[in-house]
């Protein structure tokens, strides 16, 4: 199913031009930035599975435990709380009330760094469409931040809807 669905959101990718694609250091991320391109028509997967006239830089940099600074602790938490068992609850929680801080750097500080060091350092000689694969657990930080918590993501919120990122949930950064 990811692989149609990638292919599917590549095909919808409409612009003049290739796209440039990133993807963090774990294989579903590398797969979705590949089928993303085999849909837009940059790239193909042969029946062995090996991938022709795929271009993509790999950013191990920012893996799923960007904004986490103590998985120790963390792992003390979920111990002690069976309604922490999702680590998605505890960055939901830290990225809105500012709960876990012991856990998680701060979000401001965090995404600025990522920010300036992996998505706008280099604009300038970007193409104009660049795709970057990457994790629920960077992206919705990220997002929290970007939108001044007005994104609704509370995934500890007791009362539904329980929002979150799922696969292929879309995001958007743009700049100039």
């Amino acid at each position: 199913d990811g692989i149609e669905e990638a292919t599917a959101m590549g095909a919808k990718l409409i612009g003049p031009g290739d796209f440039k694609f990133i993807h963090t250091g774990f294989v579903r991320t590398y797969q979705t930035a590949l089928y993303a391109a085999v849909g837009r028509g940059q790239a193909q997967v042969l029946d062995d599975g090996t991938a022709v006239n795929f271009v993509a830089d790999t950013v191990t940099q920012l893996p799923d435990g960007w904004f986490m600074k103590a998985k120790e602790k963390r792992d003390e938490y979920q111990a002690a709380d069976s309604t922490l068992k999702n680590v998605n609850v505890m960055y939901a929680a830290w990225a809105y009330e500012g709960l876990y801080s012991d856990v998680f750097y701060n979000l401001e500080e965090r995404s600025q760094e990522l920010l300036n060091t992996y998505v706008l350092k280099d604009v300038a000689s970007l193409p104009k469409y660049t795709l970057i694969a990457s994790h629920d657990q960077l992206l919705m930080p990220l997002l929290v931040y970007l939108t001044n918590k007005q994104i609704d993501l509370k995934l500890h919120n007791p009362t539904p809807p329980r929002n979150w990122l799922t696969f292929l949930a879309g995001v958007a950064i743009i700049v100039n």
